[in-house]
């Protein structure tokens, strides 16, 4: 019987809403789309066609869009030095058939949070920088025609640490998508999420960057190796490079005791083998119950100590049995290159409709209070289901309100750390991968405010129960022993149903 496999966690949530409490400015801009150029850079706009199909909330067959990335990348760039992109956005347009779904749900306005993958590629190193941060304004819904969603944000920089081309490609879309009907309210479903994958033929290579040593610079060095660790880093973030997962732990991970893990039958015998490492990506949407609205999640990685405990019963019958593997582990996230890691998720950055009427953004931090607990059950040789706990937290930063900064100061939080509770059934297992999913109940908040008290603000229009998290996992990579999968780990694929 294959080992019951267990999958991995994840904090969520939520997001921010903040305050009435000086809508008196008004609109701020973006920046302007036709601005030139400053001399050593290089404006680029491709356009590129995308088959995206609704993985959420509609069940719809693939509808083409067509999608254009603007962005600035500098003309060259200088090895150990950030390689910036700015300017950086995308706008899509979405055909008739996806106006016709959001008729069906009778909405009127429409916001989305998008997620543009892409590839950095130099000297034979890759690495993955998606692009997460990118939002759209509140979007009226056509009658008729297309819908154009014009999204833009911060990109991270990317370092590369030996001299070379450096090339930037764009891979998959995802795009989550919140109706809202004529009253203000949430649809139902209240998020749609779409995942769009690039049509073959088509030339996505957004830019090609040289990078050459600086002037009185150390000798070059092969990719790969030395002390500079990964050929390429993204924004604070070293990417693994050929490492199969995070460092870990001397003694691993143990298993949370405040988690309760699954009865098992009397009788049963426990064993406590050698765990193995083991990493997974995961990524998704969380959304906050009483907005209506959701914000993406990830890619964040998590580091396992997988099959620290294996609970068997065997019946009379040879396939008759009873089996319970158990796996520890933490996420991984580290914010900047010399700062130690954290064990939570890359900020997420989310654009909500506060008081059904004002754009809300926000930066929202997860993170993870001790250890997260996993256990896959099977019954009778066949996986019945995997079920993950964890203590997460939500920090909450950058707030603007119709475009105006509003001071949360650094310390805005949940009051105490909430419990996620996600299931994943089959085809979900921990060695594949697949969808996990659950519900939360965020508590009050404290600390938001500097000269004044807001936490009864975002206590009131986010925390409460109901709140839904979706995530996917990808493959997992152990590092050792028999039965390795594919390493190193990679961000998941897109699952419909």
């Amino acid at each position: 019987m294959r080992r019951a496999g267990g999958m991995m966690r994840l904090s969520t949530r939520g997001v921010t809403r903040t305050a009435a409490i000086t809508a008196v400015m008004a609109v701020t801009g973006v920046v302007a789309a036709g601005s030139a150029p400053a001399n050593g850079q290089q404006v680029v706009k491709p356009r590129l066609d995308y088959t995206c199909t609704f993985s959420s909330g509609l069940r719809e067959t693939g509808m083409q869009a067509g999608v254009q990335v603007a962005a600035t990348f500098p003309e060259a760039g200088t090895v150990g030095q950030p390689i910036e992109a700015t300017g950086t956005g995308l706008t899509m347009t979405l055909p008739h058939t996806a106006i016709a779904s959001l008729a069906k749900l009778h909405a009127v306005t429409i916001a989305a949070a998008a997620r543009l993958n892409t590839k950095v590629a130099e000297n034979g190193a890759s690495a993955s920088n998606p692009w997460s941060a990118l939002t759209t304004a509140v979007t009226p819904v056509p009658a008729a025609g297309s819908l154009v969603l014009s999204a833009s944000g911060a990109v991270s920089p990317v370092t590369v640490h030996a001299p070379g081309q450096v090339t930037f490609t764009a891979t998959d879309l995802s795009v989550l998508l919140t109706p809202r009907t004529a009253s203000g309210a949430a649809t139902s479903p209240p998020n749609l999420l779409l995942d769009c994958n690039l049509d073959s033929g088509q030339q996505a290579t957004l830019a090609t960057v040289p990078v050459a040593m600086p002037a009185s610079g150390p000798a070059p060095r092969q990719p790969g190796v030395s002390g500079h660790g990964a050929p390429i880093s993204i924004g604070h973030v070293r990417n693994a490079g050929k490492a199969n997962c995070p460092p870990y732990p001397k003694n691993g991970y143990a298993l949370n005791k405040h988690f309760k893990l699954p009865p098992y039958p009397p009788g049963s015998t426990i064993i406590y083998p050698t765990p193995q490492q083991a990493c997974a990506y995961i990524e998704g949407f969380a959304d906050v119950s009483k907005l209506g609205e959701a914000a993406l999640i990830g890619p964040g990685l998590s580091n396992l100590s997988n099959g620290l405990r294996v609970v068997e019963k065997m019946y009379t019958h040879p396939t008759s049995v009873y089996l319970q593997d158990n796996t520890a582990g933490q996420l991984y996230y580290k914010p900047c290159a010399t700062c130690k890691a954290i064990n939570g998720l890359p900020p997420a950055h989310a654009t909500f409709l506060t008081f059904g009427f004002m754009p809300t953004t926000a930066t929202l931090q997860i993170t993870e209070v001790g250890t997260l607990n996993i256990a896959a059950v099977a019954l009778h040789t066949e996986l019945t289901y995997t079920r993950i706990w964890s203590l997460v937290s939500i920090r909450v930063s950058n707030v603007l309100v119709n475009g105006v900064p509003l001071n949360v100061g650094s310390d805005c939080h949940t009051q105490t750390p909430f419990k996620l509770v996600l299931t994943g059934k089959p085809p979900y297992e921990l060695q594949t991968g697949g969808v996990i999913a659950g519900t939360a109940t965020i508590p009050p908040f404290t600390g938001c405010g500097v000269g004044e008290n807001l936490d009864q603000i975002f206590t009131a229009s986010v925390s409460g129960p109901g709140n839904y998290t979706q995530l996917t996992q990808g493959n997992l990579c152990t590092v050792t022993g028999a039965g390795t999968y594919k390493c190193p780990a990679k961000p998941p694929k897109k699952v419909v149903h």
